[in-house]
């Protein structure tokens, strides 16, 4: 199953705690539609083609979108 790179959208950049989305690692089948939020938290998420530079994986039960994160 591939891991599809997900980043989060920033609606309101000025009532945001910053301007930065921050990115997932999302496995995913093929023929599955891309997402548009996220499973744990519900942020809105967008699929992004990266430039061949690997992430980080999140660890187990960590999130890119955690309540310590720009969403």
């Amino acid at each position: 199953m591939p891991t599809y790179i997900y980043e989060t959208v920033i609606e309101n950049v000025s009532a945001s705690c910053c301007s930065d989305p921050t990115y997932c690692e999302i496995d995913q089948s093929e023929n599955s539609q891309p997402l548009s939020q996220h499973p744990d938290t519900g942020a809105t998420i967008k699929r992004v083609i990266i430039d061949g530079k690997p992430l980080v994986k999140e660890e187990e039960g960590d999130s890119c979108c955690s309540s310590t994160g720009c969403c």
